[in-house]
């Protein structure tokens, strides 16, 4: 979880996200009833953990931020994210194509 002293009340919204972000549902913490139980370690994304690429795109797409600053703001919290123009060259390459014949391009 980040450290909230380091937010000030105008970034409300913005730890609400960063939380967000580094739950792997997306979810956020718990309020209400479920918040007396205390939440599985494996909820959250933690440093040394391997962030995969549709964590990265799920958040850009859940929380309207671009996939670069997703990346970015999950480096600020601690968490190793690889460079997201590499990880996508490398999701790219492994999409099938069509022969070139049939390519219309």
């Amino acid at each position: 979880m980040p450290d909230l002293s380091t937010y000030r009340t105008r970034d409300r919204a913005d730890l609400w996200d960063d939380i967000a972000l580094l739950s792997r549902d997306l979810s956020g913490p718990e309020l209400g009833a479920a918040a007396a139980f205390r939440p599985s370690p494996l909820q959250w994304l933690t440093p040394g953990t391997q962030v995969p690429l549709r964590h990265l795109c799920a958040a850009s797409t859940k929380l309207g931020i671009p996939l670069a600053e997703v990346a970015a703001r999950l480096r600020g919290l601690g968490i190793d994210v690889p460079d997201i123009t590499d990880t996508l060259r490398a999701a790219m390459a492994k999409l099938p194509r069509l022969p070139q014949e049939q390519n219309p391009a």
